[in-house]
């Protein structure tokens, strides 16, 4: 299963499919396999010994996982795993290339990060939504309250990386890079390697469109700064649009 949605997000890349549709692509594929082999059996055994079924919710699940995978691999380089919340906020400003985009959309690719809803990403301050459409929340609008998700500067764990990169953004516009590296490096994440694949992440899939020579997006520009002032020869920018391909798709 995880084979054949690996091989259809490829060929769906490559017949230009963009969007919530490029994912979804993978489930049919994936679903065939279970059902030419129907009945398939987990490992798993139930109460009275005997293999457990495998449901067809599951295999959707095993594509998801790996189409995720496979994305963010592309967007960071390398192989790793964040959390759902994370996910979505990578693969949706590299699949949308937009800080708006439908709320259809939205529900659907949150699905299929990680099984969330709206609701779930209204609660973490990760979006807004109005008029059919979502909009992705910058640093600056995700102050946390109490203990609550979102930026916290003077939080030292974070359930979240996304809560994490957005409270690093937050401390380079408010207090400078000197201020923000001693902020990393007292929490453990100037050589967390999950930290700087999440900004690396980060820098790949949140557009680099400019206007008058400045990137249009804030979050573009702060991650600028932390990549060349924090994590020198760690998190490397990418050329501008003009001169910049998109990596291909591992295989």
């Amino acid at each position: 299963m995880r084979a054949i949605a690996g091989n259809a997000l490829q060929r769906s890349a490559g017949q230009e499919l963009t969007g919530v549709d490029l994912l979804l692509s993978t489930y049919g594929p994936a679903l065939s396999v279970l059902s030419q082999a129907w009945p398939v059996y987990s490992t798993e055994t139930t109460a009275d010994g005997t293999s457990r079924l495998l449901y067809p919710e599951e295999a959707l699940d095993i594509a998801r996982d790996e189409v995720v995978r496979l994305m963010t691999t592309r967007l960071v380089g390398r192989e790793v795993s964040f959390d759902a919340y994370t996910d979505f906020v990578l693969i949706a400003w590299s699949v949308f290339g937009a800080r708006s985009f439908p709320f259809d959309d939205a529900r659907r690719l949150a699905l299929a990060t990680g099984g969330l809803d709206i609701d779930d990403l209204k609660a973490a301050k990760i979006l807004t939504t109005k008029s059919g459409n979502v909009t992705l929340t910058d640093p600056a609008g995700r102050l946390a309250h109490g203990d609550g998700p979102g930026v916290k500067h003077d939080r030292h764990h974070f359930e979240r990386l996304i809560d994490a990169a957005h409270t690093m953004c937050y401390v380079v516009h408010h207090d400078g890079a000197a201020r923000a590296r001693h902020w990393a490096d007292k929490r453990g994440f100037t050589a967390d390697d999950a930290f700087t694949a999440c900004l690396q992440g980060l820098v790949n899939a949140i557009p680099r469109t400019r206007k008058d020579g400045k990137l249009n997006l804030p979050e573009a520009a702060l991650l600028d700064r932390i990549a060349t002032t924090c994590y020198p020869g760690i998190i490397e920018i990418p050329e501008d649009p003009d001169h910049y391909e998109e990596p291909p798709l591992p295989l």
